[in-house]
């Protein structure tokens, strides 16, 4: 199971990742299926290494912190 971290981090994001996903799968024809393609994807992701997934998002949350 993934941390509170993660499911946050999720939950913060999935509107704009759907966004996303419509739209790739708009241009590839089958954006009926654009909630499939993002949920098999974080269904993916989530059965990585909960460690890994935690280091990669403490990771990003720097770089937008040097970034800012």
């Amino acid at each position: 199971m993934a941390s509170e971290a993660v499911n946050n981090y999720i939950t913060k994001r999935y509107e704009r990742w759907l966004d996303y996903s419509l739209y790739h799968c708009g241009l590839a024809g089958i954006s009926d299926e654009a909630t499939d393609v993002l949920n098999e994807v974080i269904c993916s992701l989530l059965q990585k290494k909960s460690r890994l997934l935690d280091t990669s998002y403490e990771l990003i949350d720097i770089q937008k912190e040097i970034g800012k």
